[in-house]
């Protein structure tokens, strides 16, 4: 799932970093092995000048959001190469895992996903970097707390926390173009946790990932993941990558009405 060199990496010993490209999950029983490394970290080994990003990156999969760290001084300049804590580009997909071990900057953000708009449809994300609502073409929404069989989120206006659960009603399928056009955007360190507790019931928390990750409400524990309007009980689910559910102990309930 990632990989960390050290010693000496030329044109021809880079195929080899190749056959980690393609790994399987041992979580969903080996069924799924077409999946690429989350990061590669060559930023201890010494690489040739002729080694490009197409060599280190030959067979991984087209989707992909696999970080390479390279070495000080490397003039590779490729979407999501970095070198001394510095890329020029980072681009999200949002089809694929994401783990980010150590923070860097970017100066330029893209993140590939289409939001849907249609009649105020209510989306969740969780990102790997800060932004302004200023620059959010929608209406985003923090989790703070649980009334009865409510679940109330508010408004958020000035800034977003980077790994931190929301949801938005975009008004248009990329609503944060305008509020990633800053320069010099700072990607933080993947945490192991990202959630947000409710205020007044702290046994409930909205709960984000960049993993696919299998979720099984049993054992005093119940996940709720949002549809037509309400959070509904899950007894088995998939949450996808750059998206949230609430987690809850100590109930059973099988939805919870949605209050912005």
């Amino acid at each position: 799932e990632n990989l960390t060199v050290s010693g000496h990496v030329t044109k021809a010993a880079s195929k080899f970093l190749q056959i980690n490209n393609h790994f399987f999950d041992p979580n969903n029983n080996n069924q799924e092995c077409n999946l690429p490394m989350s990061f590669l970290d060559l930023s201890k080994a010494v690489v040739d000048a002729n080694v490009t990003m197409d060599d280190i990156m030959a067979g991984a999969p087209k989707a992909n959001n696999t970080l390479v760290y390279l070495p000080a001084g490397s003039t590779i300049q490729a979407a999501n190469a970095i070198v001394d804590s510095k890329a020029t580009n980072f681009v999200v997909n949002d089809q694929v895992a994401f783990h980010a071990p150590k923070a860097f900057t970017a100066t330029q953000v893209s993140y590939e996903r289409a939001f849907n708009t249609t009649n105020g449809y209510v989306s969740s994300f969780v990102l790997p970097f800060a932004m302004n609502t200023t620059g959010v073409d929608g209406t985003v929404y923090k989790f703070n707390a649980v009334n009865g069989d409510t679940v109330n989120f508010t408004e958020v206006t000035g800034q977003l926390d980077a790994n931190t659960p929301y949801l938005v009603v975009a008004n248009s399928a990329n609503p944060f173009s305008t509020a990633l056009a800053a320069k010099e955007v700072e990607i933080e360190a993947t945490p192991e946790t990202m959630e947000v507790k409710a205020d007044n019931a702290p046994s409930f928390a909205h709960i984000g990932s960049y993993n696919t990750t299998k979720v099984t409400s049993e054992n005093g524990t119940t996940y709720y993941g949002y549809t037509g309007g309400k959070f509904v009980k899950a007894n088995y689910g998939t949450l996808n990558p750059f998206r949230t559910l609430i987690k809850a102990t100590g109930t059973t309930a099988t939805q919870f009405s949605l209050k912005l």
